[in-house]
């Protein structure tokens, strides 16, 4: 393409931006990209390139705009969509990385990684929801979101089991059992003192 660099290594463009994102260099994937994509802008494979060196530099929000329009330009290819997804969730929009995810399982129903990464999107969602409730207050909430982190099937150590409230309470508070007939009859009055 002119570039002196580039024709001395025998890279094309897109080769070029990969070895300098490989080599730490993201931005100057970007410029060369940034180059590419103005002569051919319907080129999806572009974007997404330059969407991962834009990850690189943890620019998001350009990162997803990127992905998005290579996922506009390319519906059937589902790279489109994990990038998009993957930068969602990046900005902390796990409700937008489900749905993008979803749509490219519609579009892609027979690719694995897709609908691996729609379960995984859905699961931090749960999960997301469950911490605001925590956020809001309640020891319920609490208990569900870490029990919600726990990796499945991993038991909780028996240090960490709660005991029966009875017995974890000191003698003094614990409530004995009444009968039936204790709590028809009505609590005796204390003398009143004027």
């Amino acid at each position: 393409n002119g570039n002196g660099r580039e024709s001395a290594l025998g890279l094309g463009g897109v080769e070029y931006a990969r070895e300098a994102v490989r080599l730490g260099r993201p931005e100057t994937a970007v410029r060369i990209l940034d180059r590419e994509i103005g002569g051919a802008s319907t080129d999806a494979r572009l974007y997404l390139e330059r969407c991962n060196a834009l990850v690189s530099l943890g620019e998001h929000g350009r990162a997803l705009e990127d992905a998005h329009t290579a996922s506009y330009l390319a519906p059937k290819t589902p790279q489109g969509f994990l990038h998009k997804g993957n930068a969602q969730i990046a900005l902390c929009d796990h409700d937008g990385a489900m749905a993008t995810f979803q749509l490219g399982c519609v579009a892609n129903p027979s690719d694995k990684e897709l609908r691996e990464a729609w379960f995984s999107a859905k699961e931090m969602c749960r999960t997301w929801r469950r911490a605001g409730k925590m956020a809001l207050g309640g020891e319920r909430a609490r208990i569900q979101a870490f029990e919600a982190a726990r990796p499945p099937g991993v038991a909780q150590p028996p240090s960490q089991r709660r005991l029966p409230t009875t017995a974890a309470q000191p003698p003094s508070q614990r409530r004995l059992p009444t009968t039936a007939r204790q709590r028809a009859e009505p609590a005796p009055r204390s003398p009143t003192v004027r």
